[in-house]
């Protein structure tokens, strides 16, 4: 004999052997579904500010039908789907800005053969000058949380079929009183879109502040009337309202 050592390999048996593959493949899974976030979150960051690759930021050269429109088109698609989904009888958008989505959404309502726009703004700007957005968009100046604001919305859609796009200032503390505000408004079955959710690091300027998906997480906190419709906000794999597709599901 030489003296060479020999160890035994311990010998795992079936239920041993199984459990190592469940493991390994949920490790394996967890390492995919990393990557894949960490490819969206380098997108959210280029496409947001995409200065290295000597382009404009998308959000300022992106129009519909001339009229300039700051979101990703993406959730603009989900959103058109959504209005032929559900086709409620208002949107209620905070956050006018050039009138650009208001005009689009105003756009499938036309399409859809039913539907109106209301949408709010701090300031009044210059709309689109046509037919559908004149005869479906109704603009109003103000702040999004004055009550007599929200008042005014709650008497113009006199109990009709409503959803609700959140787009004005992203702090949380604002963001979070309009969801309480216009959270009746919605009706069952429908949605309140929250956008921007992606900054304060989601993944997108992280020294914001908390922001819209900070607002989203309190209010779910403590609301059973609304929930995370995920397969809409996974869809088309990027999006601007992380954790923002929430589905009125009752009445509190």
């Amino acid at each position: 004999m030489t003296g060479v050592q020999t160890c035994a390999l311990p010998i795992l048996s079936k239920t041993g052997i199984n459990h190592f593959y469940a493991k390994t493949t949920q490790y394996i899974k967890k390492k995919e579904q990393m990557a894949i976030k960490n490819i969206i979150d380098e997108f959210h960051k280029i496409y947001y500010d995409p200065k290295q690759l000597g382009m404009v930021q998308p959000f300022q050269n992106t129009y519909w039908l001339g009229a300039p429109i700051l979101q990703y088109p993406v959730d603009m698609f989900t959103i058109a789907e959504i209005l032929w989904e559900r086709q409620p009888d208002y949107l209620v958008e905070c956050g006018t800005n050039k009138g650009g989505a208001s005009f689009f959404f105003a756009s499938i309502f036309e399409l859809i053969g039913r539907g109106k726009v209301i949408t709010v703004d701090l300031t009044s700007k210059e709309m689109p000058d046509h037919r559908v957005f004149k005869e479906r968009v109704t603009c109003i100046v103000g702040d999004s949380t004055d009550i007599k604001v929200v008042e005014k919305i709650k008497m113009m859609v006199n109990n009709s079929g409503v959803m609700v796009l959140l787009d004005s200032d992203h702090s949380k503390g604002h963001v979070l009183k309009e969801m309480v505000l216009y959270s009746d408004i919605v009706t069952i079955g429908n949605y309140m879109i929250v956008e921007d959710g992606t900054v304060n690091g989601h993944p997108l300027l992280p020294q914001y502040g908390p922001g819209p998906y900070e607002a989203i997480q309190e209010f779910l906190s403590t609301r059973s009337d609304f929930e995370q419709d995920e397969e809409k906000e996974k869809k088309h794999l990027i999006t601007s309202c992380p954790s923002g597709f929430l589905r009125k599901v009752k009445k509190l």
